[in-house]
């Protein structure tokens, strides 16, 4: 339970998705960041809260990051916040975006081609990451990059077989524990080692 603002008050409360617009108002306002980074995750998290969840003060200053990668990779997140977390200077921000299920084309295009590879490794868990970006992430990285991708769980057959090649031994340990692994792909990495 979150002993920030009360004992009666666990996160699991503020993450369960029937908690009326009325509570959710009521918390997105509280100055205690373990309150406000829980209801950020709720799923069914109203877009008039939102706005109030990114609000900056003294009194939370040092949280906030938590609360904003929680709100980034929440799939209620409105596209408006999106564009605008987009934007941020916090690659641990954007990196949370990037994991989002409801993330727009043009961000998950934006993303495949980052600078960074905290926020490409990020996309690499995106369940809804179409094929062709899929396999332009298997071109052109490396490391974690592959190794999220190996384990998410909406990874086309084409692009298994692809990392099943050209992965490391964590790329390939990733795939075998992706539940989604295709069964002759999973004899080929389990007799590569």
């Amino acid at each position: 339970c979150l002993s920030d603002w009360s004992s009666d008050v666990c996160s699991s409360d503020l993450r369960n998705p029937s908690l009326i617009l009325a509570i959710q108002s009521l918390f997105s306002v509280d100055i205690a960041p373990g309150v406000r980074e829980a209801l950020a995750g709720n799923i069914s998290l109203d877009k008039s809260c939102q706005p109030k969840l990114m609000e900056d003060s003294d009194e939370y200053r040092q949280q906030i990051v938590y609360t904003m990668m929680s709100l980034a990779s929440n799939p209620a997140l409105s596209n408006d916040l999106q564009e605008r977390m987009a934007k941020s200077e916090d690659n641990r921000i954007v990196a949370s975006l990037a994991k989002n299920p409801t993330l727009s084309d043009a961000l998950m295009k934006k993303f495949a081609v980052s600078d960074s590879d905290e926020v490409r490794a990020g996309l690499a868990c995106n369940t809804s990451l179409p094929e062709s970006l899929q396999a332009r992430l298997i071109e052109r990285n490396g490391g974690n990059v592959r190794k999220n991708l190996g384990g998410n769980p909406s990874l086309k057959v084409a692009q298994q077989a692809q990392l099943a090649v050209v992965g490391n031994v964590e790329v390939r340990l990733a795939l075998l524990d992706n539940h989604s692994l295709d069964g002759q792909i999973k004899v080929r990495v389990i007799a590569s080692f």
